[in-house]
This record gives C-alpha cells, structure tokens and sequence, in this order.
C-alpha cells in the first residue's frame, strides 16, 4: 500500500510557490480571478503528486504576502513535511523567516529548501544564497534539509526536486491511522445533483463511505455519501491524505471553513492549557494579552493568561491558559499559532496539553509545578500518560478506563495499554483487566483517612454501638458520585482497609477495629432503668413519646435514649420489630405459649385466641406475631397462624432442656 503525506509550501511573497507547484504537478493553484489579477497566491490552492517511490502526496500552496498570513497557518497545520521556496535573486526574506519560525511552531521537522528562479542568476549568487539558506536553518529543526536550485521556467532541477522530496518523505513518520477521525474543513461548496461537499486534510484516524461524522462545535450528526481523494473517488481516506467528502443531513449554511468533523463526540470548552513560545521581536506579552488564536481553519479572539512568567519577550517560554471568545474542540497535542490582535504580528504559537482544563484564578506554586510536568509529558510525546494523571488529580474521583478515555478524548484502548505504565506513587489502580478502576494516589488516600475521621466520629458519638457505618451512608459522606463506579471504588477501598487491619464488618456496617464499647456507672445505671422501664410495660408495647418523657424525667436526652435502645437491641435484652422494643424475656416467654399451644392445635389458632393466650395488647400481638415470623418459628395463612417445622424444633429443644 502506498504512502501518504502532505506537503506545505513556504515562502516570501512572489518567490514563485505556485508557479513551482505547477511546474511539479502540472497543476495551477491560483483559481481565482483575483489571484490572476494581482499576481500573487490569496486563498489555499491544493495539488497533488505521485513521488519517484510511489509515495503519494498532497501539496497545500499557501500565500506569502503578509497580509494573508492567517490563510498561510491555516494550510500548514497538519502537513508533514515542507517545501520551503526561496528566490535565488533575492535569498531570505521577512515571509521567509516568519514562515519558517510557524513552521517550527506547528513542530513540522521534515522538508526541502527550492532555490526558485536559479535561471535568473549565476552560480556564484545561487551559492552565495545556499550559505544564507544553510545559516537560516541552523538552529531549527530543518536544519540539514536538501537544498535544490530550480527553474519553474525552464523545468531545472525538477527531477531533483522531486527526488529530494521524495527521500525527506520517507523519513516522516507513519500516521496512526486507528485513532479518531479528525478534519478542519478548508472550503464547503454545492455541487448540482451530489449536494454539500467540504474538503480539508486529514488530521486523524480514518473516515469510510457510508460512516457517521461529527460537526464540531454545535454536534450536528452528518453521513458520508462519497469521497474523493486528489479528485479521484475512494472508499476511505486516513491521516495524511487530502479529503473531498460529500455530506448529507446538512445544508452548506450550516458547515463552515474553521469547523471540525469528527468520527466521535468532543466536548467543546471554552479554554485551554498550553505551551506557548514567544518569537515576536516587535512585541512583549503582559500577564494578560489579546491575541488572534489560529489552529487548523479555525481562528477567533482569544485573552491568553501567562501561568508560569509574568512577562515574555522574543525566545521565551510559559505554560499559558487560554480563553477563546467562541468554543473550540481541541484535543492535546494540537498545535496553534498566535497573532496579535490587530493581525499584524505573529506573536509565537505552542501545543495544546490540556483542552479542557479548570479555570486557574490563582498561579500556586503546586498548579505551576503540575503544568510544566504535563508540558513536558506532552511534548515529550508521552502525552498520555501526563494527561491520565492531570485528570485523575483534578477531579479526585474513580475512573474506569473507558470513562478516562471519555473524558480525555481518547480511544479507550490506548488509555488502557498506559495503565501498567503509569507511576505507582501517583496512581492508584484497583482490579484488574476491563474492571480497572483508577484514581490519584492522593486522593485515595485522603477518601481512606476521611473514612476513619467519620468512624471515629460515629463510635464518639455512638458509644454504646458496635457497629458502624452501612456502604451506602459512607458513600453519601464521602462525596462521591452516585454510579456503579464510586460504589464499585468504595467496596474495594473499605476491603482494602480491612485487610490493611483498618476496619472491620459488623453486620451490614464497617467499623473501626480499635473501638470498643465503653459503659461507665452511670451509663451502667441508665441502662438498667430503661430495661426496668420496658419490662415494666408488661404485654403492651412501650410508646415512643411515652419513652421519651419518662428518659426526659431522667436527665436522659432523646438521642441518648436511641442510643441505649440500639444497645439493648445489639446484646440481645431488646428485640425491635419496626421500631417498636420488647424484651427478650416476654418474647422467649410468649414464644413457648405460643408454640405448646400450636403443637396441640395442628388446625392453628386465629389471632384473637392468640391475645387471649397471651393477654397482650391488639398492638403488642401483631408485634409478636411479626417477631415469631421474621424467626420462622410460625407460618400464617389468612387469619391463622401455625407451627413451623423450625417451630417444632425449637419447642422440642426447650422441653428437652
């Protein structure tokens, strides 16, 4: 399978690019009526071209003038190599540098330098411009680039050309086209009979006939009808190939030169984290500047807030946040450039590390520290990672791996593959496979100690309990979010805990291993009245109020008394039955009337022979009937009730003892 790249040209006005690219392609890029007019490249022209090797490429012309410099950025982002056009005549110019320094900006390392018009001037001058050349790029990534004297005229140095392009080619890396699909739309026209055609070059992943894309900002869902690929129909197009897609479910009223289609959702915000380099010497940059912010085709106002300096001039760096006017769709890693706010001056550019971060009203020292970690992560091309550790850190939650990816904008499968990666002493990864769960190492260990600050506070408050707290109760004092991952993180963090000799699992409760129930006299004293109190109440059921008032006469408060029923309850002396107490002693009492008298009644008895038995209260008899219930010592059936065979075995152990 053939390769495939795009090639930017760069250049000082009227150095001849386009007529270069003609020469090459045998394809005129100046379209408009305009541009013939004047003379000089206004709008992106695009051609194409088969490489000595079989390596396909898309060549973008773009303008030289100053004036349409915007036009310039927009046709270099994303391409792989350049084709840098110097006039022999007349060596470098002003557009030759600032074009060179965005070219660095948008981190393109690959490319070959045409001396154009060579035909013009002797060998001595084109030598004289090579040194000057050589000198220009030395301390740029292009340095060492092929240098070739041409003639678009005459045809010189053409098949050299073409092979020095062709060699730089071979060394720009593949694009990983199994990422999301991702293109800046450049042009939207209707064509009869076919509908809204936009076309752009290929950032990511790869987009097929027939496949759901994404307009971004907005959301608006569109199809793909059919593409073309350097006017040829395909059946998909991948990073690096230059793209006519024809769409339908929109109009070209809806569809803009600047939006972003995309083979998924992207959140689109209002700010962004960045490197920013400084390259302007005509300008400095405040704490807060206005700039024309321009990535791909898409450009708006933007106030860009230095994080790490408080002053930049030409050759420094700063993490920056930046806060366009309108929403974007970024994702880390893209590169932008920055004009000044009348589009007069380039002032630097840098790389997106963070396209969605929270607002940072204060510069600490611990959020400065954090971004330059992650600028370098970032531009170290071991973005993911970083940015898995900015997230996790900023919300303090539990992630799955698919819910990361989300929140990243990433394939899911790429954050996983990271996960064994990352720093242990960072991150906490709990489960394993699919089932990973993932959370900053701080904030895990701030959940764990605010566990046992709030058990600590529960057995303060409760005393006499000997349990704790339920799952769910912890999880509301935790802070955490209601879904299947925060139970699923809490289960495992209280388990870790356990096991760390931390906790302990009473009943459906977790309690602290170190308490122990403490009772003092005069708790001792207390404990014994209320029991007193209860028994005293006989066959009717102790009303709550009724309780309340005598614990009140007692100097015992309302929550003091919940507390001691608990107790009770807890040791056994109290049974509850939805929220009514009856002491074990008239329970286990009643019981064995109750199930000698069944035994001898197989035919059972009705309710009202039970309170005749008994001589308990109406009340007090549904309570002991839903007791002997809930124990399984009897069954019901209609208005009858009957020994059960767990009731016989009981009946038969306290005869036998």
């Amino acid at each position: 399978m053939n390769r495939h790249i795009i090639i930017g040209t760069a250049g000082h006005v009227d150095h001849g690019k386009t007529a270069l690219v003609k020469a090459l392609t045998g394809i005129d890029c100046d379209t408009h009526p305009q541009e013939k007019e004047r003379g000089i490249t206004i709008n992106l022209g695009f051609a194409h071209i088969t490489l000595p090797s079989g390596t396909s490429a898309g060549i973008v012309d773009v303008p030289g003038h100053r004036d349409f410099i915007r036009t310039m950025v927009a046709g270099v982002h994303g391409i792989d190599m350049v084709l840098l056009v110097i006039s022999a005549d007349e060596g470098v110019m002003p557009q030759t540098r600032e074009h060179l320094e965005i070219i660095n900006l948008m981190g393109v390392s690959r490319g070959v330098v045409a001396l154009t018009k060579s035909d013009l001037v002797d060998d001595e001058m084109v030598g004289m411009t090579r040194l000057e050349v050589h000198e220009l790029l030395e301390d740029t990534p292009l340095k060492g680039s092929e240098i070739v004297a041409v003639s678009a005229l005459s045809g010189y140095g053409l098949n050299e050309l073409s092979s020095a392009l062709d060699k730089a080619a071979a060394a720009v890396a593949e694009k990983d086209a199994g990422g999301f699909f991702r293109m800046y739309v450049d042009r939207v026209f209707q064509l009869q009979g076919i509908g809204c055609v936009v076309t752009g070059s290929v950032l990511n992943g790869m987009a097929r006939s027939g496949q759901e894309l994404i307009v971004v900002p907005g959301g608006k869902k569109v199809r793909v009808r059919s593409i073309q690929r350097y006017n040829l129909p395909v059946d998909q197009v991948v990073s690096g190939n230059r793209a006519a897609l024809n769409l339908t479910g929109i109009k070209t009223d809806e569809v803009y030169r600047g939006a972003l289609l995309t083979g998924r959702e992207i959140s689109a915000s209002l700010m962004a984290d960045a490197t920013f380099s400084m390259i302007s010497t005509e300008a400095e940059m405040g704490l807060w500047t206005h700039g024309l912010f321009l990535t791909g085709t898409f450009e708006c106002p933007a106030r860009i807030h230095l994080i790490t300096s408080e002053r930049l001039k030409d050759g420094e760096n700063a993490v920056v946040q930046i806060h366009p006017e309108k929403e974007w769709a970024l994702v880390a890693g893209d590169r932008y450039v920055l004009r000044n706010s009348s589009d007069t001056i380039t002032l630097g550019g840098g790389v997106i590390i963070d396209p969605n971060p929270l607002h940072h009203r204060r510069r600490t020292p611990a959020l400065i520290k954090g971004l330059e970690e992650l600028a370098r992560s970032v531009l170290s091309g071991r973005r993911l990672p970083g940015l898995i550790i900015r997230e996790l850190e900023r919300h303090g939650k539990p992630f799955t791996a698919g819910e990361l990816a989300e929140h990243l904008q990433q394939p899911a499968e790429e954050v996983i593959r990271e996960i064994p990666h990352l720093d242990e002493a960072v991150i906490q990864v709990m489960g394993a496979a699919s089932e990973q769960l993932l959370i900053s190492r701080e904030a895990d260990e701030r959940h764990s100690a605010l566990i046992i600050q709030i058990l600590q506070d529960r057995h303060k408050n409760h005393p006499l309990s000997v349990t704790g707290l339920e799952p769910n109760e912890l999880f509301g004092k935790l802070g955490l979010t209601s879904s299947a991952t925060g139970k699923k993180y809490l289960s495992g963090l209280l388990e870790r805990m356990h096991q760390e000799g931390l906790i302990l699992p009473k009943g459906n409760t977790w309690r602290l291993v170190s308490h122990q129930v403490q009772i003092d006299d005069k708790r001792q004293r207390q404990l014994k009245w209320l029991e007193e109190t209860i028994l005293g109440f006989g066959m009717q059921v102790p009303v709550g109020k009724d309780l309340e008032k005598a614990a009140s006469d007692e100097k015992i408060s309302r929550e003091q008394l919940h507390m001691m029923l608990g107790y009770l309850v807890q040791n056994g002396t109290l049974i509850q039955f939805e929220g009514d107490f009856v002491h074990y002693h008239l329970v286990d009492h009643t019981r064995q009337l109750l199930l000698r008298e069944l035994t001898a009644k197989p035919q059972g008895i009705n309710e009202k022979e039970f309170r005749e038995l008994s001589g308990a209260t109406r009340r007090m008899v549904q309570v002991l009937i839903g007791i002997f219930l809930r124990e399984g010592s009897i069954l019901r059936k209609t208005f009858y009730l009957y020994i059960s065979d767990k009731g016989r075995e009981m009946n038969r152990n306290h005869q036998d003892f």
